[in-house]
């Protein structure tokens, strides 16, 4: 996705975006699901001071569907390494949608993640200052890829 799209939707210029693709292998821990997962990232993660503009973008494909139970499993999981996270259903994207935030050592984020079967998309912004129908916007750029 051009950054001059994302630059629109979030109201700031970023940088072009940099691809990043990983396969998880299908382990006990992740319920026995592999998980192919590329990401763009449009921003700078190298200090504090440029955390909150960078924004990520994310499709990934798994080789079953993450069960209601895993997931709530995986968010415990979560809660319990120090990442203060709430997570609250989201209409309107099509699949099941969640509007999720996070905390963990002074960085805040926000984001979208939807999933349909197999499918995921999603975006995320290391903020918590641009809203729900703009992360909407972005997720489903996502989603188009």
């Amino acid at each position: 996705v051009p950054a001059s799209k994302i630059a629109t939707i979030v109201g700031y210029s970023v940088p072009a975006g940099q691809l990043d693709s990983i396969t998880l292998p299908a382990t006990k821990t992740n319920y026995e699901i592999s998980t192919k997962s590329i990401s763009c990232t449009y921003g700078n993660e190298t200090s504090l001071a440029t955390l909150p503009k960078v924004v990520i973008l994310t499709i990934e494909t798994t080789s079953k569907s993450l069960t209601t139970a895993e997931f709530k499993q995986s968010l415990a999981k979560l809660a319990s390494d120090g990442v203060k996270i709430t997570i609250k259903p989201f209409s309107g994207l099509g699949g099941t949608a969640y509007y999720f935030t996070y905390a963990e050592a002074g960085s805040n984020a926000q984001g979208l993640s939807v999933f349909s079967g197999t499918h995921g998309f999603g975006a995320a912004v290391e903020s918590n200052k641009l809203s729900q129908a703009k992360l909407a916007q972005l997720a489903k750029l996502a989603g188009s890829l």
